[in-house]
């Protein structure tokens, strides 16, 4: 019996061996408020953000706060470059190859910044500052978990990125939301406060970057039907893992709108 375990043991030794020895990925929330903002802003097209990260990790930096002045000029020194190629050969030897080692550890990233869009059409006027963290008191002395998108009362909101829906339906503080998870980052995005869904929204529906999920209203801070406490605006919230860890919406957005 013991001779009958020790094959699967190792097998499952071997397998956590080779879990540890995989890159661990760099999460958003270790951004912290800011400075996912500070290296999207910095970067001269979509392909040159992760380099500049990758520079910062192999060189033992602060992500939640790169230092501006370095920052501005590694982004200098990339300007022009259309391939990651291109930029990793402008880097000396030894900081290349920290650099190489460093960006597998943005795959994760990657997933959740590209290939999404803004959830308002362009034609749209639409307002929204770093709200992130602001006190909240309805329900309880709380901080603000997402970025508030100002918008008319019934303008149509565009699912970010695909996803299945994983709930529907009236929550006391986001009114009428919509929870999605992304399908190549396992991300949940919450659209809240909307006046109603579009045909078809509901649990387990699959979701594709660019579907009409419902529109803008100003439902929520109270039992089901509450509506007018606050003006019409999208809550968008972004949260990590199935633990769902609130993180900043805000350059993500940001990013999308300009790239959208």
């Amino acid at each position: 019996m013991f001779k009958k375990l020790l094959f699967p043991l190792a097998l499952l030794l071997c397998a956590v061996l080779l879990m540890g020895a995989a890159p661990a990925q760099v999460m958003l929330y270790e951004f912290g408020d800011n400075g996912l903002t500070d290296y999207l802003e910095a970067a001269d097209g979509e392909a040159t953000y992760p380099v500049l990260i990758a520079i910062d990790l192999a060189q033992g930096r602060d992500l939640t706060n790169p230092k501006k002045d370095t920052l501005l000029a590694n982004a200098a020194m990339l300007s022009g470059c259309q391939t990651q190629e291109e930029m990793l050969s402008k880097l000396g030897p030894n900081l290349r190859a920290k650099v190489e080692a460093a960006l597998p550890r943005l795959s994760y990233l990657q997933a959740v910044v590209e290939d999404k869009q803004y959830p308002f059409l362009r034609s749209v006027t639409t307002s929204y500052w770093n709200d992130w963290g602001q006190d909240r008191i309805f329900g309880g002395e709380r901080t603000h978990e997402g970025t508030d998108i100002i918008a008319d009362w019934g303008v149509p909101v565009w699912a970010t990125g695909d996803g299945v829906i994983e709930k529907v339906g009236w929550n006391t503080l986001g009114g009428w939301r919509i929870g999605v998870r992304g399908d190549s980052d396992g991300v949940y995005y919450y659209y809240a406060h909307l006046s109603s869904y579009y045909d078809g929204i509901e649990v387990g529906a699959p979701v594709k970057k660019g579907q009409l999920l419902g529109f803008v209203g100003d439902t929520g801070y109270g039992p089901v039907g509450t509506s007018g406490v606050m003006i019409p605006h999208l809550h968008y919230g972004v949260y990590e893992g199935q633990v769902l860890r609130a993180v900043n919406a805000y350059p993500l957005l940001r990013h999308w709108e300009k790239n959208s």
